[in-house]
């Protein structure tokens, strides 16, 4: 069964420019690795005066097992952001759009 979601990525605490392009780039690839190059636009961000790494969909994603397939790719995300900033925060938020009752 196909379900359709919504993806957001947040990546706090790059201690620079040059750590928040890498992080970019390490998301980048997991993003690529997924086939989802046209549908997750990512990029580096000032807010607040902090850099941070954004991303997300514009239109929600059809995923198949997602059971299966969330939590590896949540973990992928994860292991990207930590080999280039170990100290960096990762949020990956979920939103479900068939679930919405707005009509």
């Amino acid at each position: 069964m196909s379900v359709n979601i919504d993806l957001e990525l947040t990546v706090t605490g790059p201690s620079d420019s040059e750590q928040a392009e890498r992080i970019l780039k390490a998301l980048e690839a997991v993003i690529h690795h997924e086939g989802m190059d046209h549908s997750v636009r990512l990029a580096v961000e000032e807010w607040e005066g902090q850099l941070q790494v954004v991303g997300g969909t514009d239109y929600p994603l059809i995923i198949s097992g997602l059971g299966r397939w969330q939590p590896a790719f949540e973990s992928r995300v994860h292991q990207a952001v930590q080999q280039v900033a170990p100290s960096a925060k990762v949020a990956v938020n979920w939103g479900y759009p068939d679930d919405d009752d707005d009509y």
